[in-house]
């Protein structure tokens, strides 16, 4: 009578769709019509992605990347010519560690479907071609590498491998079809655990062999880099700093904070770059503004205050031309005319005055 019952339960379950195990698979998001050119700005803290019209500046609608019962899921994310959302899933539950590039629909609202992709991705950087090469953040012991992947987004899978023996931080285009990358080295892996450049082609690099350290004695950790003018451009926690591309010797300090702590990066529009720093524990001091550097002079020309302070990522709509800004401490997106660095606008949410803001933003032309 009792095995009765409980198959009849079952079936019951079964029939309902339900489970002592069900998975909410809803990520409760509605349709939305989203515009040719578009912004996505990312809210680590509600794991939501909102987007903004970048013709009118309004806000379009918001897209949740995580499931109900999910612990976490969290990491980069990227926006390819569709319109559609990869997110990196570093972690799908307690104690569980992420392996795929979730695939979000925001004209659908739901999941499309998962890469798998390595344990534990980190960071995703555009390679062009509909390629994107996703980061780890994890030793693959039995390889005594660290194992980052080519994915093609056409294809939706992983179509090589680049091995190193740091973590990687900041990768940049310095050449058709080259590029050069930031990484931590670690003892673990034969380098000392100090801030190394390589050069990387996806084509023919598979496996890292040449690291460069920079020399960054007394000046502070490099963290960001971008490259400009036959120049690198590094933030190094504490500073903004020149360097030289081949010896990687610092050629003088362009800006110097007085917090130790923060992430920073950086845009080239024209002939002048844009520094934005974000500190978690914000307290007002060196994080309110966009720091604007001239290209040609080195000289620090302008620093332009953002309301509420904390600008988190910056990204340069060419379509536009307009620089966005995404703030960490409230929801607004400011917009700043590259020709005046002027702001010319702010778009709001209904948060745009409340805890925690955006952290990452993309742009879609």
């Amino acid at each position: 009578m009792k095995l009765n019952r409980l198959l009849l339960i079952s079936i019951i379950l079964i029939m309902t769709g339900c489970s002592f195990f069900h998975k909410e698979h809803t990520l409760g998001n509605k349709p939305l019509v989203i515009p040719t050119h578009a912004g996505y700005a990312k809210n680590n803290r509600d794991r939501r992605i909102t987007i903004f019209n970048l013709d009118n500046n309004e806000i379009v609608g918001d897209v949740s990347y995580i499931y109900k019962d999910e612990f976490m899921g969290d990491g980069d994310f990227y926006v390819d010519s569709d319109g559609k959302i990869y997110i990196t899933m570093q972690l799908t539950g307690m104690n569980s560690v992420g392996h795929t590039i979730r695939i979000i629909n925001p004209s659908t609202g739901l999941e499309e479907g998962a890469i798998d992709v390595n344990t534990a991705p980190n960071k995703m950087f555009d390679l062009g071609n509909n390629r994107i090469l996703v980061t780890s953040n994890m030793i693959l012991y039995g390889d005594s590498v660290i194992r980052n992947v080519v994915v093609d987004l056409n294809q939706r899978k992983v179509v090589g491998n680049l091995y190193t023996k740091g973590f990687i931080d900041e990768i940049q285009e310095s050449g058709e079809d080259t590029f050069d990358i930031m990484l931590h080295g670690l003892t673990a892996l034969g380098l000392d655990e100090k801030v190394y450049m390589a050069h990387y082609c996806p084509d023919s690099d598979s496996e890292i062999s040449e690291y460069r350290e920079i020399d960054n004695e007394g000046i502070g950790e490099a963290a960001y880099f971008i490259i400009s003018n036959g120049y690198y451009y590094m933030y190094m926690c504490r500073n903004i700093s020149l360097f030289n591309p081949i010896t990687l010797k610092r050629i003088s300090v362009l800006k110097t904070f007085s917090s130790t702590l923060g992430m920073g990066k950086m845009i080239k529009v024209n002939d002048k770059i844009y520094f934005v720093r974000y500190l978690s524990d914000f307290n007002g001091n060196d994080v309110d503004s966009v720091i604007v550097i001239d290209d040609n002079t080195h000289q620090v020309i302008k620093e332009i205050k953002i309301p509420y302070g904390g600008p988190s990522d910056i990204k340069y709509s060419a379509y536009k031309n307009r620089i966005y800004v995404t703030n960490s401490h409230g929801e607004t997106i400011v917009e700043i005319n590259p020709e005046t660095d002027l702001v010319t606008d702010t778009i709001k949410t209904e948060d745009e005055s409340q805890g925690d803001g955006f952290n990452a933003l993309r742009l879609r032309e």
